[in-house]
């Protein structure tokens, strides 16, 4: 099935309208609203009381907004298993300690060579996981995390930023790391910005790579709103589309992008 046929398939999910245009256009219509009001209701990601909650977001700074994060995520520390952040702005000398959220571990690759970017996952205590970074190619911000259930079969999940205008050959490049990890017989899961807006579908190459892998993108709601554009770059893709039980956008947002939230099958 083509990226442009499971949109089609897509549009009466949750949170998922077409424009006049035949855009896919954001439900929620109206940009996020970042004025830090720090009195959140509980599970304002409405995140499912079943099942492995995962949620990404591009934070943009994760130090400046760190007491807003921390909240939010000790408020949905009940239902929230997994919570990946790109473009977190960290450098190596700052250590785990200054973004810590008690019960949960944390997982990092900084960008090393210039200003901005960089990855941090927080994962649940009670969760069974290791960082598989032989999968990941130094040059990519890319995190992948194998995480694993009782009595349940291990799955890959990757955290991905790409940044704007990466030329064509980070697909190359990661094309590379998801053969590696394709190689183990595994479900994947891969979410993060990809600055790629699928309402208008132009990367063909990226569009053949999702293809050629038979991956299911599972967002088809605008995730960036601004004053002149609705952009959806903030993408969750799977291998396994019927493991995933529910993927959302929420109304809440720590920055200019929306997250986005998967709710997934524990035993399989």
């Amino acid at each position: 099935m083509s990226v442009a046929e499971n949109f089609k398939n897509q549009s009466s999910t949750e949170n998922c309208q077409k424009s006049e245009n035949g855009k896919y256009a954001n439900s929620l219509s109206s940009k996020p609203n970042c004025n830090r009001n720090k009195h959140y209701q509980k599970n304002c990601l409405n995140l499912k009381c079943k099942g492995f909650n995962a949620v990404c977001l591009n934070v943009r700074h994760i130090l400046s907004k760190f007491d807003e994060l921390k909240n939010i995520i000790t408020i949905n520390n009940k239902y929230l298993d997994l919570f990946g952040l790109v473009e977190t702005f960290l450098k190596p000398d700052i250590n785990n300690e200054q973004c810590k959220v008690p019960g949960y571990k944390i997982f990092r690759k900084d960008r090393q060579c210039k200003d901005g970017g960089g990855l941090l996952v927080y994962v649940k205590d009670s969760i069974a996981v290791k960082n598989r970074s032989d999968l990941s190619i130094n040059t990519l911000e890319t995190l992948w995390l194998e995480v694993e259930f009782p009595k349940s079969k291990p799955f890959f999940i990757c955290t991905i930023y790409r940044p704007p205008n990466s030329p064509q050959s980070w697909i190359d490049l990661f094309e590379e790391e998801f053969n590696a990890a394709l190689s183990e017989k595994k479900e994947i899961i891969l979410m993060g910005d990809f600055n790629i807006d699928l309402i208008k579908i132009e990367n063909k190459k990226w569009i053949n790579f999702i293809n050629n892998f038979n991956l299911q993108q599972q967002i088809c709601t605008a995730t960036r709103i601004c004053d002149k554009s609705e952009t959806l770059i903030d993408h969750i893709y799977t291998t396994n589309p019927e493991n995933i039980v529910h993927c959302h956008v929420p109304s809440y947002a720590l920055s200019d992008h929306y997250p986005v939230c998967l709710n997934r099958k524990k035993s399989i």
